[in-house]
This record gives C-alpha cells, sequence and structure tokens, in this order.
C-alpha cells in the first residue's frame, strides 16, 4: 500500500518455510524487518516513509498483484527482493549515523529481475543505477529446483506433472497453491491465499466463492482465524463494503489483540473511510 508518503509491503510465512537466519542479514532498523508473531509465523516487512509524501494511492493501479509473488520467491530461497530493500535502505541512510556497513551475501540474478522485482524496483523509488551497479558484481541466476514440490507431483497425472512444471519453469508459484486447493479443497490457507490473489485481480466475485465455505466450519486455530479475517477484510474494504470490513477488524481484534498487522489493517480502512468521505 502507498498512501500520504508511506509505503508498506507485508507478507507473513509459516515458520517452515523460511530461514530467518538466512533473511536476518538484508534486515535494516526502519526498513525491512523479521519479527515472530506467536510460535509458528514470520512477519517480513518492508517500510518505507518518504519525507516528501505525494498522496498517492496505490493498490487501485494493480501493484499489488505485481508485487505478491515476491513471497513465494522468498519462500524458495530468492532473496533477490531482500538484497534490493538492503540497496534502498543503505541509499537513504543518513551517512552520519552509526550504521552497520556490513553487506549482506549478493543473491544471484540482480541482474536479471523478473516484473514482480520491477514493481519493487518502481513502489519503493529505488535508483535504476544502483540496481543496475549491484548487478555487475552478482553471481548468475542457477534454475530453479523443484525437489519439494516432489511430494505434490506425486499425487498428479502426467499431464497435470507435466503442465505443473511448465508453470514452475515459467517462475508461476502461484500454480502449486491452486494445485494444493485442488487437491485438499479443504485447506484453509490454500483459500485464503487464492482469495488474496483474486482481490487483488478485482475478481471479489471468486474471492468470495473461495471464502464462503469457511463460515461453515466451527473451530478455528488463531492462525487460521487471522487469515479468514485478513482475506475477509481485504475483500470487503476493496469491494467499497468498509462497515462490514470494520467488522471483521473488530472480530479480529476481539479474538488475536495482539496481532502485528492489526495497526495496518486500521490505518487501511481508515483511509478508505476519509477517502470515501
Amino acid at each position: 500500500m502507498a498512501n500520504t508518503g508511506t509505503r508498506r509491503l507485508i507478507f507473513r510465512f509459516p515458520d517452515s518455510v523460511i530461514d530467518p537466519q538466512a533473511i536476518q542479514p538484508y534486515c535494516r532498523e526502519e526498513f525491512l524487518t523479521l519479527t515472530l508473531e506467536g510460535k509458528y509465523y514470520y512477519i517480513l516487512a518492508f517500510s518505507l516513509d518518504d519525507e516528501e509524501p505525494d498522496f498517492e494511492w496505490m493498490e487501485g493501479e494493480g501493484m499489488l498483484g505485481k508485487l505478491t509473488p515476491i513471497r513465494e520467491q522468498i519462500m524458495q530461497g530468492d532473496y533477490r527482493a531482500l538484497y534490493l530493500s538492503w540497496l534502498k535502505a543503505v541509499s537513504i541512510e543518513d551517512p552520519e549515523e552509526d550504521n552497520p556497513e556490513t553487506e549482506p551475501p549478493i543473491p544471484a540474478g540482480p541482474g536479471k529481475l523478473n516484473s514482480s522485482h520491477q514493481a519493487f524496483i518502481e513502489f519503493f523509488e529505488m535508483d535504476e543505477h544502483l540496481v543496475k551497479a549491484a548487478a555487475k558484481v552478482s553471481p548468475p541466476l542457477q534454475p530453479v529446483s523443484v525437489a519439494p514440490l516432489e511430494k505434490a507431483l506425486a499425487q498428479l497425472s502426467r499431464e497435470e506433472c507435466e503442465n505443473f512444471l511448465r508453470q514452475v519453469l515459467n517462475n508461476e508459484p502461484q500454480y502449486l497453491t491452486e494445485t494444493i486447493h485442488l487437491l485438499f479443497p479443504d485447506y484453509l490457507f490454500a483459500r485464503t491465499s487464492l482469495a488474496s490473489d483474486a482481490i487483488r485481480a478485482g475478481n471479489f466475485e471468486l474471492a468470495a466463492n473461495l471464502l464462503e465455505p469457511l463460515f461453515e466450519r466451527r473451530d478455528f486455530h488463531y492462525s487460521e482465524f487471522d487469515s479468514l479475517c485478513i482475506a475477509q477484510i481485504e475483500l470487503q474494504a476493496m469491494s467499497g463494503e468498509l462497515l462490514s470490513a470494520k467488522d471483521w477488524l473488530k472480530m479480529w481484534e476481539d479474538c488475536n489483540s495482539k496481532h502485528p498487522s492489526l495497526d495496518f489493517y486500521r490505518r487501511l480502512l481508515q483511509k478508505g473511510t476519509t477517502k470515501s468521505g
């Protein structure tokens, strides 16, 4: 999201799918942070506060949809976005302040960025010359490993396997989520993830259809209810139903008042109210 000079991009990961120790060297205070949420999840937050805000609101322009694939890339060990964030942080820090200058590992491929990285550069207003300079000293990009997908592939037909591999090689990891949903339609996180993608693409009807079966459940783990609330808040807010979005926010606050993303969604709905008024 981007508004009144503040730009934030927040991802939530189960602790089993990322390596916190590998990510930590890229973190810079006030720009990129990795925090543990409860026992089983991490919140990775990119933040930029402009001194001269342009009062721009960007999610309607499809920027979030372009940035979403970065989450899956980080899960695959592709840290190019993390390195780009480190470069941005270093470039805007006050040289007179006592900041650590240890450079994190340079990931492969800054010279061969995909569309989501280009969107990241645009969203956080990075200097193209800085990116090109980093690309000159980076190692070449290696082919994507499909080893973690073997368990899911074993349950697919030959035709489905071939299609699945084509999607992976074309850097479309969302296909994995879609396949998991087809194989395990009751898996909540696949439904909420696909619903979020549909919301950002403007397909509110599809998002609502994905989320509707979840209302029949009587019991939720805290993390499951967090995911459902986030999807519902985004759906209701983006479709103009701000009162319903606030109702979901209130239910979420009552259930998990210490969730680190609550403040973000409070501000989001407050901005939406101000804008509509």
